[in-house]
């Protein structure tokens, strides 16, 4: 008998490498990513931080899902943690942890679009 394969599952998790470990993360768990330099801190759930060797374009391309999207050069977040956007004085999003970001000129209109479509 021969044994079946059972169809292919969407990722739901991602891995971290860290100078110290490599953390298992859930796609569901990152709050934000934020560029720094040649590496990348994300923000996750629970509060705490990880800063991976990675560059944001390197999450751009990992975190596929259509809840995430680039605001800025510098940030990815997750629009299912966004708390309120903030039109006044530019346009920042504010996300859990009083996490503050801006989002840039040319991508206003477009977040504006994908929230409304959530």
């Amino acid at each position: 008998m021969e044994e079946q394969l059972s169809p292919t599952k969407e990722a739901t998790r991602f891995l971290i490498n860290t100078v110290e470990d490599t953390k298992v993360v859930r796609f569901d768990e990152v709050v934000c990513c934020v560029a720094e330099s040649n590496y990348t801190k994300i923000h996750l759930s629970d509060g705490s931080k990880v800063l991976a060797s990675k560059t944001l374009k390197d999450f751009e391309t990992i975190l596929y899902q259509p809840h995430f999207f680039r605001i800025h050069h510098s940030y990815l977040i997750n629009l299912n943690y966004i708390r309120r956007i903030i039109k006044t004085d530019g346009c920042m999003v504010e996300l859990p942890n009083n996490v503050m970001l801006d989002v840039s000129r040319t991508k206003r209109d477009e977040l504006m679009q994908k929230v409304a479509s959530l």
